[in-house]
């Protein structure tokens, strides 16, 4: 990495940081407050809002991103566009609200989805200026901007939790996080609205939007579907359950890895249009995510039992598993966090789409029957979807990036390398001299010492790439320290 690569990637992270840290405190409260049906109603509120609200990405405003540089056109036409689109999703939201709340028989559901609306119109304003300051490489903006509005999601959704608004309080929650976004947006960069509305480049935007929103809808509708499914086939209870599950396993992916992607698209853009070499980038990308990704996942799945009684306390046994199962099949995931990024950097957005496509549509087929069947057929149903989308997205990038597959089983092997070392002698200390996989907290702690000691030998023993980036790290954290003693 460069100098100003290395410093946007850990702005980055540190937005992610904070808006993870916030997201974990919410989490651990409500799921204190809220019961497993109350957070069921929500979660079905959410996949539907969030379902409606990915229609945006057909008018993108990361198409500002790709441009070789920025006129007025192109951004006053970016927030004209998204408005238009934001306003027409929220009176669609407003439309099925009653007719979702008939269909699911959960009274409050459609008063849910009203407050969602709002939500929609907030986000206007706000993605034009995340693509502008993405742009940028501006991190460090973005991150302030990310956590104000993860501290108002969850402060409200805290505070209405404890005045006894049920599964209500997240919406209110989501509502405040996207005004507070939206302020900050224009504080920053008045210049998000444009003096008068202007389509001018619209064609631009349609043609970049057009594959990402296709991509992203059908992401989000293979993410909600399960979620869906599970509302009408089972007691809304297991919709909780489910959902709870998947935001744990999504913890690694969120504290370490959305910090990736959101980097990666930018930066890789630049690269590319400075003349940089796709096939390196994207081999070193690969290698530095399945090296923290995949040990991560592994350590959720063998320390399910006291991350979910820390996190969520008691009555929620039944999440145990799920974290389990869906963590260890989502270890699979690693290669698509970067190809996506890498395939819309280099123009490739039909193939990125039809990737999308092929590996969403096969899991959706997978995980749409697993959801009939209950909870545990629907968490096992992941070990198919995962690995074949991953393969679909491998091969796809193979076409354009031109890797060797040898390369790519080079950097994969070495990570794997790690992963054991970082697995192993946590896991003979648990059969050893531990309770089994149902252990305390003390027994968590140590396991989690002893994984981040066997993570560094394994980085030293395989000679990693990443050691590099470690070296300048732990160089820089040692000089900010010695200038501010």
């Amino acid at each position: 990495m460069t100098g100003l690569m290395r410093r946007a990637f850990v702005f980055a992270n540190i937005e992610q940081y904070f808006v993870t840290l916030i997201g974990f405190i919410n989490l651990f409260i409500v799921a204190r407050l809220l019961s497993p049906e109350e957070i069921g109603i929500a979660a079905i509120g959410v996949s539907l809002a969030t379902i409606a609200l990915t229609v945006k990405e057909f008018v993108s405003s990361d198409f500002l991103i790709q441009r070789p540089s920025l006129s007025s056109a192109d951004t006053a036409t970016a927030f004209s566009m998204m408005a238009a689109v934001s306003l027409g999703i929220s009176a669609f939201l407003l439309l099925i609200a009653s007719w979702v709340e008939t269909i699911y028989s959960q009274p409050g559901l459609a008063a849910f989805l009203r407050i969602m609306s709002i939500a929609a119109v907030f986000e206007a304003f706000f993605a034009p200026f995340q693509a502008m300051v993405r742009r940028d490489m501006a991190f460090s903006t973005l991150a302030w901007v990310s956590a104000t509005g993860a501290a108002a999601t969850g402060g409200v959704t805290i505070a209405c939790a404890l005045s006894d608004f049920g599964f209500m309080s997240i919406a209110y929650g989501h509502a405040s996080g996207a005004f507070i976004k939206a302020i900050c947006a224009i504080s920053i960069r008045p210049g998000v609205i444009p003096r008068r509305p202007s389509f001018a480049q619209w064609r631009a935007v349609v043609s970049f939007g057009s594959s990402m929103g296709s991509i992203s809808v059908l992401d989000r509708i293979y993410v909600s579907m399960p979620q869906l499914i599970l509302g009408r086939t089972m007691p809304v209870s297991a919709v909780g359950y489910y959902n709870r599950a998947s935001v744990l396993c999504a913890i690694p992916d969120r504290f370490m890895m959305s910090a990736v992607f959101s980097f990666a698209y930018p930066a890789l853009a630049a690269s590319i249009r400075a003349g940089g070499d796709a096939c390196a980038a994207y081999l070193r990308a690969q290698s530095y995510i399945s090296v923290v990704y995949c040990p991560a996942l592994a350590m959720t799945a063998l320390l399910a039992d006291p991350i979910v009684t820390f996190a969520l306390g008691p009555g929620w046994d039944t999440v145990i598993p799920l974290v389990r199962i869906l963590s260890l099949a989502s270890i699979f995931w690693f290669p698509i966090i970067v190809t996506q990024p890498m395939l819309f950097a280099l123009g490739a957005n039909r193939s990125a789409m039809i990737a999308s496509f092929a590996g969403r549509g096969v899991g959706m087929v997978v995980l749409g029957g697993a959801s009939f069947i209950g909870l545990m057929a629907l968490a096992y149903g992941q070990f198919l979807a995962i690995p074949f989308y991953a393969l679909v997205s491998l091969f796809v990038a193979h076409r354009h990036v031109r890797f060797s597959w040898a390369e790519l089983a080079w950097v994969t092997s070495q990570s794997l390398v790690v992963l054991a070392c970082t697995v192993l002698v946590p896991t003979l200390f648990l059969v050893l001299y531990g309770e089994g996989l149902s252990m305390g907290l003390i027994h968590a702690v140590i396991c989690a010492a002893l994984a981040a000691s066997g993570w560094l030998f394994g980085i030293v023993v395989t000679r990693h790439p990443i050691r590099t980036e470690l070296r300048i790290l732990t160089s820089y954290a040692r000089r900010s320290v010695l200038r501010n003693s």
